[in-house]
């Protein structure tokens, strides 16, 4: 699997700062994918995971009855 996740990337930029070389700024999600794609695939099964731990699943759209992260039907709480 050599895809990248969009979310997850944005996830490692906002949480790690950039790293500057000879006055150049590499992001942490670009380092770690390139470096060691991995370790990356890896950090981003985990974190995954983590978003619907505790039975916490979020959906973008509300209304929807499938999580966004795991592909779990998800209740509808307020029924």
């Amino acid at each position: 699997m050599s895809d990248r996740n969009e979310m997850f990337d944005h996830f490692l930029d906002e949480c790690y700062p950039t790293v500057n070389i000879v006055g150049i700024d590499f992001y942490p999600a670009d380092i770690l994918f390139e470096c060691d794609p991995i370790a990356y695939r890896v950090a981003m099964g985990d974190w995954f995971d983590a978003q619907c731990s505790d039975g916490i699943h979020n959906s973008i759209n509300e209304g929807d009855s499938v999580c966004d992260w795991c592909g779990e039907k998800v209740e509808d709480e307020d029924a």
